[in-house]
Formats: structure tokens, C-alpha cells, sequence
């Protein structure tokens, strides 16, 4: 690994921290799914976006191995 990839994982990782304590009932939220072991392969995911002017967009996903190996990842960086 060299510097810049340490340099972008450390970013992350504060970048998380900053998301974490902004915005702290998402967190709850994701700890009672991982809890409630509700995100596996196969769930399904669903992101309703709106814009200031209020334009709507919608994303729905099925989750697999990979996303939740992602989704470990990155719940591996956060601080304890």
C-alpha cells in the first residue's frame, strides 16, 4: 500500500467519523439492521432521494455477497 492509498483510507475514515456524528439516528438505524441480521444476500434496499426543489429519485437494490462484504469493510474503519 503506498502513501496516497493510506493517505485516502485515513480520509475515509474521518470522512465516516464526520458522517456518523452529523447525522447519528442513521447509525442507530443501520446497527438495529445489522442487529435484527435484516441485511443479507438478497434484501433489498431503497433509497428515496429529494432534491431542494423537490425532485424525487428512487434507487432499489438487491443486496449481495459483495455489497455486504463492502458494507463489513467499511463498518471495520469506524472508530470503536
Amino acid at each position: 500500500m503506498n502513501f496516497q492509498q493510506i493517505k485516502g483510507l485515513t480520509k475515509l475514515k474521518t470522512s465516516l467519523k464526520t458522517f456518523r456524528t452529523d447525522h447519528p439516528k442513521f447509525h442507530l438505524f443501520l446497527k438495529t439492521v445489522l442487529k435484527e441480521k435484516a441485511l443479507q444476500d438478497g434484501s433489498i434496499v431503497k433509497i428515496y432521494v429529494t432534491s431542494p426543489e423537490g425532485k424525487e429519485y428512487v434507487c432499489k437494490m438487491k443486496m449481495n455477497k459483495n455489497d455486504l462484504e463492502l458494507l463489513q469493510c467499511l463498518e471495520a474503519l469506524k472508530d470503536k
